[in-house]
Formats: C-alpha cells, structure tokens, sequence
C-alpha cells in the first residue's frame, strides 16, 4: 500500500531503505504516534532506522514493540489513555528535586515499564537488522554548560559504543524527555543528560548518516506555520527556537544532500507535518486533545499515503529545488546564544 505515496513522489517502492526520524514536542506526540500507526498497522510501512528526540524516541520505542507485538495498537494503547497529569509526578522525590525538577518522573518511568520491553526490542533489532538512536543532551558539569548532542543506541544488533552506556533503554527515554526545570536531570558518571530538543529536536542530520537513502522526518509543527511563523510564537513562546532550530537542520540537510549528489549518492528527505495546527501542546494536554492529535495524525497519514495531501502543506521533498523558507528568530534565540547554545550546534 505504499505505493501510492511512492507514485506520486516518483519513487520505486521495490527501492530504497527507509529511515523514520520523530521530533520532540510533548503532548503533540500524540499525532506522530497516530501517524506511525496508521502508516505501519493500515499501510504496512517499515523502517531499516528510527531516530527520535523526547517524545519522539518514546514514539520511535513504540513503534519498535509495536513491531515485535506484530500489532501497533500500543501507540494507541498508550496515547488515548494518557494526559499531562499522567506523566507528571508532583511532588518530586527529594533526589529529584536536586537534581533540579519540579515534577518527579515516576509516572512516566510506570508508563514505559508498562509498555516497552527492552528484550524485545533487542530481539526486533536483531532480527531485522533495525537500529534505533535516542538524542538527549549532554551538560558536562555544573561548570561547563557546553551543550552538544548525546546519541544513544539502546536497542541495536551493532557493537556497542562508548556512547552507548545506558544499561536501560528506560533510562535512555528519560534523560531524552529530561525537559529542563520540568524534570530532573539523568546522572550518567560525570554527565548530566537533558532533554535532546535542546540541541538536536529534530535529528535530520544525524539520519543523513545511517545509510538510508529514503528519510521521512515528523514534525508536529504545521508547514505554514513554520514557513511564516505567528508574531506570538517568535516573541512570547520560548518553544519557538525548536521550529527555528529545525529550519536551520534542513538547510543544513540540503547542503549535505547537494555534496552527496554530487559524489554520486542518491538521498532523499521528506519533511512530514499535519495540515492544521494540534490541539495538544508541548506541556498542556489532556486525554481528549491527545486522542484528538492522534487521530489527526491517522487522518494525515491516510491522506499522505493516498497521494492527496497538497505537497507544499504536509510533504515537503528536501531534494526539490523548491525554496526553503528561512529561520526566522525571536527574543528566546537570545537566551540560548548566552546560555552557550551556538557553541553546541543550535545554529
């Protein structure tokens, strides 16, 4: 069945290894979640790699159960039963308040015990030579916030790497949610791991390099939106620096795709996003607005994999000549130039 987003696209479906990369955003998860059901359960797509940033990786473990259980129903299982208040634990424990969260995480820890096993990932990963990456951020100490992007490769059939070291595919998805002041930092010996959305929401550039040549990237953030952004979302919404983030990740994407053209590799890259903006936000959700995300996330992959999503709304081909719109910036980008953020590849 996905031919039909294969046709239109001018893509031979019996070519080409498929890679899935899910932004980071909290509640407005729920739609990449109801998109990846609806593509794998309905549409049968499959995915060789999946990278994932905070709710993204979490999105990215589901869909990778969801392979081993040979039933997606689990990002659904999990979506329409889950709200803000279901992930965020208040009071914090003390350790955690230490280390600088003002909710507890273990809800979230109960959630994805509930859900996710690592010895099945593993065993999918195996099985089917699947490799899934984790981004989380990595603060060396209390005296060097130096920021750069944190990969982990908690489920993955290749030797592991120095940057590997999470014996817990649970603890791997906490420190990638670890929003700052939200939730408390994860320890890992000398490091401090925080949410990846702080420096890699949107890992395009890292799935450029996984040997791949299909990429489908998610973001919740409706196309329009991020070409001619709201004066509201540059000044007052300190998330906004995500969108500009991921802009500046696809012209850096482009680059890379124009020099491996040119030495004769083939590369594609399609930025997905929902046509309308999503009830659900970043923190403030409930069980109605993600079943609400979710299922406009089904709805989207329906249309897209039909072929009757217009392809300046919701499926953007990255290979085209078509202009990309240009990042544009707002008060909050100051801040992060102060706290250290374009040392660590926020531009």
């Amino acid at each position: 069945m996905e031919d039909a987003l294969d046709r239109e696209l001018g893509i031979d479906p019996s070519k080409g290894v498929w890679a899935l990369v899910c932004q980071g955003g909290g509640g407005k998860g729920a739609w990449e979640a109801g998109f990846i059901y609806e593509a794998c359960e309905r549409y049968k797509a499959d995915f060789k790699t999946v990278i994932g940033t905070s709710v993204g990786a979490l999105n990215g473990a589901l869909y990778l159960q969801g392979v081993a259980n040979k039933s997606f129903r689990i990002l659904q299982d999990v979506w329409l039963s889950t709200g803000a208040t279901d992930i965020l634990a208040f009071p914090p424990k003390f350790r955690e308040f230490l280390r600088l969260g003002i909710f507890g995480q273990a809800k979230l820890l109960k959630m994805m015990r509930t859900f996710l096993c690592r010895g099945d990932l593993e065993r999918v990963c195996a099985a089917n030579q699947k490799y899934f990456y984790v981004m989380a951020t990595c603060v060396d100490s209390l005296f060097h916030w130096v920021w750069h992007p944190f990969a982990f490769q908690p489920a993955s059939p290749a030797p592991r790497t120095a940057h590997d070291g999470f014996s817990s595919l649970h603890a791997a998805l906490l420190a990638s949610s670890a929003i700052p002041v939200v939730y408390p930092y994860v320890q890992q010996d000398t490091m401090m791991l925080w949410d990846g959305g702080l420096v890699e929401n949107n890992p395009i550039i890292s799935a450029l390099n996984t040997g791949c040549d299909r990429i489908i990237v998610l973001s919740p953030t409706p196309y329009n939106e991020l070409k001619k952004p709201r004066w509201r979302s540059r000044w007052l919404n300190p998330l906004h620096f995500m969108d500009v983030q991921l802009l500046k990740r696809l012209h850096r994407a482009r680059e890379s795709l124009t020099e491996k053209k040119a030495r004769g590799i083939s590369l594609e890259v399609y930025l997905v996003c929902p046509e309308k903006r999503l009830p659900s936000g970043p923190l403030i959700f409930s069980r109605q607005s993600s079943a609400a995300s979710f299922c406009t996330g089904r709805a989207d992959a329906e249309k897209l994999y039909g072929g009757t999503i217009p392809m300046i709304i919701s499926r953007y081909d990255l290979s085209s000549k078509t202009d990309l719109p240009e990042p544009q910036e707002g008060f909050f980008q100051s801040i992060f130039r102060i706290l250290g953020g374009s040392a660590s590849g926020m531009d």
